[in-house]
């Protein structure tokens, strides 16, 4: 068993244009310090015994990603075009072995206390080893509307409950409600096993297990006919084996220009 970081590079690279373009998008620049977000995401882990990390990109991002991760131990698995987080994250479960547990982190998210961090992941690999799927839920720091939420449910065991439901973007007055409950926002990290997430997927998406596995069969000559879905909807939200983490580490994705001055 090893503990395998799967960074999820995607993007349209639209959001921080015109220093992010689609051809290089905002993972690939130093925005939060002096390295790549991709790498500052890589970086986090020091002090965790992880595997090999494996970086999931699309096609037109290949070359930069694999110029910014020169020097590094990750192996690149590039997408010929995008199917969205479920097939990816797949595609790095059928690439692992099927004990080792998968923290997937998305390649653009600032976190500033990685103390905490490392312990929210630490605690996540136990749960994930005995057969959870884990989320991290962001501690609120204001009623938000630009994220989903998630509603923990009966503790399991350290800070871990279960989550009783996810929550899209709510409006104003459901965000404060759900503030005042002490939900969480879904930060799109995770930690699983990677034979319990494609046992999942299985069970809840079957077709896309099967083109997944077919893709991967042919070198993913047909990974375009992969249906496209979120993790969370594919895997998350049916699975009665979700379990949330809470993370109070100074997070924040950068999805505008405005989010990065904060």
């Amino acid at each position: 068993m090893a503990v395998i970081p799967v960074v999820l590079s995607g993007g349209s690279g639209t959001r921080l244009w015109p220093l992010s373009t689609p051809a290089r998008p905002k993972q690939l620049h130093a925005l939060g310090g002096d390295r790549p977000m991709l790498l500052e995401t890589l970086d986090r882990l020091d002090g965790l015994e992880t595997g090999t990390p494996i970086v999931v990109c699309a096609a037109v991002h290949a070359d930069g990603v694999r110029e910014v991760l020169a020097g590094t131990p990750a192996e690149v698995i590039v997408e010929p075009e995008g199917r969205n987080t479920a097939p990816a994250i797949a595609l790095a479960a059928l690439h692992a072995e099927p004990d080792d547990v998968l923290v997937v982190l998305p390649a653009d998210h600032l976190i500033e206390d990685l103390g905490a961090l490392r312990a929210s992941i630490a605690e996540a690999v136990d749960h994930a080893q005995a057969g959870y799927l884990v989320t991290f839920g962001i501690v609120a720091g204001h009623p938000a509307t630009g994220y989903g939420w998630i509603e923990p449910g009966e503790g399991i065991g350290g800070t871990a409950s279960r989550v009783e439901s996810f929550r899209e973007k709510p409006d104003p007055g459901a965000a404060q409600d759900y503030l005042e409950r002490g939900w969480l926002w879904n930060s799109g990290m995770f930690a699983f096993t990677a034979a319990r997430y494609l046992d999942e997927l299985a069970a809840a998406r079957p077709d896309m297990d099967v083109a997944t596995r077919a893709a991967v069969a042919d070198g993913l000559a047909s990974y375009g006919e992969v249906p496209k879905e979120s993790v969370d909807y594919a895997v998350m939200e049916p699975t009665s084996s979700a379990v949330v983490v809470p993370l109070d580490a100074g997070w924040t994705d950068i999805g505008s220009w405005r989010s990065l001055w904060r």
